[in-house]
């Protein structure tokens, strides 16, 4: 060879890091969860949290949908929230819906899906699946908003012989 046009490039989602190589055998396919967006790469690059890549010799990694995550580097998939929580965009992990709110929606994508317990209820759970788990106030205690993580108690000289219902 005259030139070093003659040394051809390991295409895109491949890698080699041998010097002298003498055949393409040696351009090995990136591993799923990693990537190559380039022609003549010498390594592969992991996915970064939040993305991930499924198929072995990938050119790029994609961004998980909206209601799921990857939480490390070098992801093949992404995991879809359980109910109680939500993700919006590509992340690293699902936000629990506070305490006051609730929701059965499975891979949720916005806190919109974390609904409120009723006024007269209170819920001091994080990640709530379940309207279940906003309880009524006791005899002697009141919530007057919708939301609420606890339910407060009468002042001196007041009461309320009567739970809410």
């Amino acid at each position: 060879a005259t030139s070093s046009d003659t040394c051809l490039a390991c295409e895109a989602g491949k890698a080699s890091s041998t010097t002298g190589a003498t055949s393409e055998s040696t351009c090995t396919s990136c591993q799923a969860g990693s990537y190559s967006t380039t022609e003549a790469s010498t390594s592969c690059t992991s996915c970064e949290a939040g993305k991930a890549s499924s198929t072995p010799g990938s050119s790029t990694c994609t961004s998980c949908q909206p209601g799921s995550y990857s939480m490390t580097e070098a992801s093949t998939s992404c995991t879809t929230c359980d109910t109680g929580s939500y993700v919006t965009a590509a992340s690293t992990s699902c936000m629990s819906c506070e305490a006051g709110r609730y929701s059965s929606t499975p891979s949720a994508t916005s806190s919109d899906t974390c609904l409120a317990c009723e006024a007269g209820k209170a819920s001091s759970t994080t990640g709530a699946t379940s309207e279940s788990t906003c309880t009524s106030c006791q005899a002697g205690s009141y919530s007057t908003t919708e939301a609420s993580t606890s339910c407060t108690s009468c002042e001196a000289g007041r009461y309320s012989s009567t739970p809410s219902s």
